[in-house]
């Protein structure tokens, strides 16, 4: 991604990540997941270079890319990328850095519709990055459980701690 989007590669200044089980809920409407995942730096400019990628004209159309290169490896054995609707907004605090948006339509081996819904938001504090991830099928994650996570996390990497157990 920062070669397409033409930012720096900040992956090997990570020092340190650490990873949330994944917590799913499946009802009738199908089966949703949260998880989150942080991650320390060397420097504190590696943030803020990740910051502004997200921010960049040129993010979009990378992750775009991404997804369709790579999007259907990502959910399962079987499947095939098809299409994707993405949105990314920037954030509107120093903690929150911004949101990602996408529905991604896939298809089974045998040709079924397979539609998921995911939400990624970025944290971010003096040099660490936590990134919160919802996914569901058929459609995102309600913006009132996403929220009420992510005001949980923001406020804890505010506090000098990462959520990773919600």
């Amino acid at each position: 991604m920062a070669a397409c989007v033409g930012t720096v590669n900040t992956d090997p200044l990570q020092v340190a990540q650490a990873s949330s089980p994944t917590f799913t809920l499946t009802s009738a409407s199908g089966a949703q997941a949260i998880s989150a995942t942080a991650m320390s730096f060397k420097t504190i400019s590696a943030v803020t270079s990740d910051v502004q990628s997200l921010k960049s004209p040129r993010y979009l159309p990378c992750f775009k890319k991404e997804l369709a290169t790579h999007g259907a490896s990502l959910f399962g054995h079987g499947l095939t990328y098809v299409n994707s609707k993405v949105t990314v907004t920037p954030g509107k605090t120093s903690t929150v850095a911004g949101e990602i948006d996408a529905v991604l339509q896939l298809k089974t081996a045998a040709g079924k519709p397979v539609v998921l819904g995911i939400t990624e938001v970025l944290l971010v504090r003096r040099g660490v990055e936590e990134a919160l991830t919802f996914t569901a099928q058929g459609k995102p994650v309600t913006a009132t459980v996403a929220r009420s996570f992510v005001t949980q996390a923001a406020t804890d990497l505010a506090r000098g701690t990462a959520t990773i157990s919600a």
